[in-house]
């Protein structure tokens, strides 16, 4: 868990709401007490009971991820979903095909060692996703994707 560098900065500006599993979301109240790092509301799926900061704006919900797609646009506004978490709720999104954009962060120290992408559902990148670009940024690389 814990890989969350991309909601600071650039990506922020057009990020409206963040999805996320229960796993990341312990590990960053867990690692960062006190700091959490978004200002927009945070919807985490989980199938754990869970607690709450005061000062988050954190939406706990079990279920399909196409359960509540809508809502997640509603709250994401003109802005994007931002989803991030480990393998198989992203899998969970890309086989309900509501991703339309995948930036993938690896930092190669774990290579060998992590979370199985997607939680194992292949990411077709011939039918339907093409490789916009890469970025270097202090020992990791972003790989950035669009659906076709």
């Amino acid at each position: 868990g814990g890989g969350d560098v991309g909601v600071r900065g650039v990506v922020e500006a057009g990020v409206g709401c963040v999805a996320r599993g229960g796993e990341t979301y312990e590990w960053i109240r867990a690692h960062q007490p006190g700091a959490w790092p978004y200002t927009v509301p945070c919807w985490v799926f989980t199938h754990h009971e869970l607690g709450t900061d005061d000062a988050a704006d954190v939406v706990l919900v079990r279920g399909d991820v196409g359960t509540f797609a809508d809502e997640l646009r509603r709250d994401a506004g003109e802005k994007d979903v931002y989803i991030v978490c480990g393998g198989s709720l992203a899998g969970e999104f890309l086989a309900a095909e509501l991703i339309d954009r995948i930036v993938l962060t690896i930092v190669p120290v774990a290579l060998g060692g992590g979370v199985p992408l997607f939680g194992g559902v292949p990411l077709g990148v011939p039918a339907g996703f093409t490789l916009e670009g890469l970025t270097e940024r202090g020992g990791t690389v972003e790989l950035r994707y669009a659906r076709a």
